[in-house]
């Protein structure tokens, strides 16, 4: 291990076509990304199975600020612990926690150790902590992450799959959570006591399904309730800013049937649907709500026996057994648009409806996130 005093030491070029994996670790552990700065960045040459750390901000280093991150000839592949923290600074990285979870559908398993966490109990109302936490505390820790991810990486497999996944989906996220959400202050201090006019929200995609949470500070972003009145501290004071709300009408129906390759008609579909549970040409309220429901309890469960032979859900149910064949027979089977794998070794409890609801949610978050990408643009 070599510690770094100044960042211009390093002969940039030797490492330039060698594979690198970085850590980069923000000063402060509670604070977003967005109103953080550097630490330090640990690097691990996999070519010559060197490291070395160069100071940001540690006490225990010398500080070479955060400006040197845009001055060097950073490496052509560069793997990064959260890369969302070099993605701020325009650096193409690959993300190993998206790495591994393609391959194993859960994210690396990586602890602080007790030495680090204790420095939190002790200073919980200091800013930057983990400036003052023994560096040596940190090399084990990025060791840790180095160890982890051999796992995986003489087995990536770099294609389309990676790419929309490192390049697309993180992107889109990243970009949203640097744009910040604005908020009523007073609603903020009555929900969560926090004084704030912006609040940053956490895009987390290893998920088992892979559609995403998105929390940060003790808050879930993803589930804020609609009765409390919590909901309405997300509001535009400023001008110069709008806020963006949409849905989609029936949108999972919708997507099944694009997987299946059934055409739905334009309009309401629980009235086309209905209209077939109940043979009539008109619903009745009530009619129209348990279409709904009739509707979603088969598209995620079994199918009614009474409404089998309807052709929309007959496909689903012979779409949902093909799948499953295969899953048990090749042991893997891929999401309809990106082709990524959901391996049957990775599963201890799936079964048919599980499997083709973790595909149509995986599916549901690729066709979000090529909206998202135009909308962005």
């Amino acid at each position: 291990m070599q510690f770094i005093e100044k960042y211009s030491d390093i002969d940039w070029d030797a490492i330039y076509e060698h594979n690198v994996l970085i850590v980069p670790v923000l000063s402060d552990h509670e604070k977003h990304r967005c109103e953080n700065r550097l630490s330090f960045i640990y690097f691990y040459d996999f070519d010559s199975d060197s490291e070395f750390i160069i100071g940001c901000n540690h006490n225990d280093l010398e500080k070479n600020g955060c400006d040197w991150v845009n001055e060097i000839k950073w490496p052509e592949t560069i793997f990064c612990y959260n890369n969302a923290i070099l993605d701020q600074y325009g650096i193409h990285c690959w993300d190993i926690d998206l790495c591994y979870w393609l391959q194993f559908n859960a994210p690396l398993d990586i602890e602080l150790s007790e030495d680090i966490t204790s420095y939190y109990r002790w200073y919980r109302t200091l800013n930057n902590v983990n400036d003052i936490v023994p560096i040596v505390s940190f090399v084990e820790y990025c060791q840790n992450i180095v160890e982890n991810f051999k796992e995986c990486i003489y087995t990536i497999e770099f294609g389309k799959t990676l790419s929309f996944y490192n390049d697309i989906v993180l992107k889109n996220f990243h970009t949203i959570e640097s744009m910040g959400i604005p908020v009523d202050n007073k609603i903020v201090k009555k929900f969560f006591n926090k004084d704030a006019d912006i609040l940053y929200s956490q895009y987390y995609p290893y998920t088992s399904t892979g559609r995403p949470s998105n929390r940060f500070g003790g808050i879930n972003f993803a589930a804020l309730d609609k009765t409390t009145g919590v909901r309405e501290m997300i509001k535009v004071t400023d001008r110069n800013q709008f806020l963006v709300e949409f849905d989609y009408d029936s949108h999972h129906v919708r997507l099944v049937a694009k997987i299946i390759g059934y055409d739905l008609p334009d309009g309401n579909l629980h009235e086309y649907f209905g209209r077939q549970y109940f043979n009539t040409p008109i619903l009745t309220p009530e009619q129209y709500a348990e279409s709904k429901t009739i509707t979603f309890r088969m598209l995620y469960g079994n199918l009614y026996n009474e409404y089998r032979e309807i052709k929309f859900f007959k496909m689903v149910h012979e779409y949902r057994q093909t799948m499953w064949k295969q899953f048990t027979k090749m042991g893997y089977v891929e999401s309809p648009m990106t082709k990524r794998k959901l391996i049957r070794a990775n599963f201890d409890d799936m079964s048919s409806n599980k499997l083709f609801n973790y595909t149509l949610q995986g599916y549901e978050t690729d066709v979000n996130n090529i909206m998202l990408s135009k909308i962005l643009k």
